[in-house]
């Protein structure tokens, strides 16, 4: 709801601040934008620079996210709590668990 009106807020307010960019949300709007826009106005004569300034601005804010260094401080206290992830469950395990609690339905329930 909202094309994630909270989340793009959220990024344009952390101007001078490191922030990790949603890549699904920029394909998106990029898709949108490429989609929904012609490469030419005018009987193909004319280049539509409106296009192209948009997919500028998602790409440079993709950009600017990627100027921060994350210097991440391990911390064994963050590690131990998640068990150094050594107590996951594989895809297959998750595909018997998901079974468990609910249960795919029949393609024909009359065959």
């Amino acid at each position: 709801t909202g094309s994630f009106k909270n989340y793009r807020e959220a990024l344009n307010g952390s101007v001078g601040q490191p922030c990790i960019p949603y890549i699904g949300l920029i394909l998106s709007d990029l898709t949108f934008v490429h989609i929904g826009n012609s490469d030419y106005l005018q009987d193909d004569r004319i280049i539509n620079f409106w296009k192209r300034w948009q997919q500028f601005t998602i790409l440079h804010k993709l950009r600017y996210c990627r100027k921060w260094e994350y210097k991440f401080v391990r911390n064994d206290r963050i590690l131990y709590f998640f068990n150094n992830f050594d107590d996951y469950m594989n895809e297959e395990a998750q595909w018997i668990q998901s079974e468990k609690i609910k249960p795919r339905q029949k393609a024909n329930p009359y065959g």
